[in-house]
């Protein structure tokens, strides 16, 4: 193949898409590697456990005041508020 002839087949796949043929094979490899990849064990997403005490040690983050906590709370209610008084509208 010359250089106009992938540069026809890019220019159809940027337009249409993929053809029927070409869908169907990316979607059984895909569902091939799903399988092989759960078979052995991988996970695309593990489970993450978050410890704030561990977080304020490292410096990452710090703990609220009361009074911080509050006002936190309170601008978060107001937001809400102020939100669904827009979507009622």
């Amino acid at each position: 193949m010359d250089f106009y002839v992938n540069q026809a087949k890019a220019e159809r796949y940027a337009k249409q898409g993929m053809d029927k043929d070409t869908a169907n094979q990316f979607l059984e490899n895909s569902i091939k590697a799903s399988k092989q990849n759960m078979e052995q064990g991988h996970q695309h997403y593990k489970k993450m456990f978050y410890d704030p005490e561990v977080a304020v040690k490292k410096g990452m983050a710090r703990k609220l005041t009361d009074k911080e906590s509050k006002s936190k709370r309170e601008t978060a209610k107001n937001l809400v508020i102020e939100n669904s008084k827009r979507l009622k509208k």
